[in-house]
């Protein structure tokens, strides 16, 4: 069974961004989704400076 971009999507509309309250796929924030066989990556871009949150 291959892994679909819908499937990686939803399951990323759980993770909320607490800076926005918003879920990063709502908000626009999944960049570069790249799935690869069994692998998958991406990257979360945020609209604002989150070091002091790390």
């Amino acid at each position: 069974m291959s892994i679909q971009e819908q499937e990686v999507l939803k399951a990323l509309a759980t993770v909320n961004d607490p800076g926005t309250g918003k879920d990063v796929v709502s908000g626009k924030q999944v960049r570069n989704l790249q799935i690869e066989g069994g692998d998958v990556s991406f990257e979360i871009e945020l609209g604002y400076p989150a070091k002091s949150q790390v």
